[in-house]
């Protein structure tokens, strides 16, 4: 599927959660972002790699301040950049997190 990227052991992509520090996010809000990203994330994958993701469930986690999180975007799998709503506390239309799946160094 486009977007998506073995890791280099070629079993289980290994997901890199990407946070805007920039927005100054709660601990809370922060979670919640990072969690869609995820689960978009995770709705990329085709049957096969879900399910080794499912079984290894690796990952780690960036936070990003705003210049290096403008930045990456480029990088971002194809459906899991999070854009908010702005119905709590972060400002309407802004990009608070996304996933990458990185194949070498960030």
């Amino acid at each position: 599927m486009p977007g998506t990227h073995r890791a280099s052991d070629g079993k289980a992509p290994v997901p890199v959660i990407v946070l805007n520090a920039a927005l100054e996010m709660t601990t809370g809000k922060a979670a919640a972002q990072a969690s869609h990203a995820l689960f978009a994330w995770f709705l990329t994958l085709d049957p096969a790699e879900k399910l080794a993701w499912s079984i290894k469930h690796t990952g780690d986690v960036l936070i990003l301040d705003a210049e290096d999180f403008k930045r990456y975007p480029a990088k971002a799998v194809p459906g899991s950049v999070i854009v908010d709503a702005g119905l709590t506390e972060i400002e309407a239309n802004s990009t608070t997190a996304y996933v990458t799946v990185p194949t070498g160094p960030l």
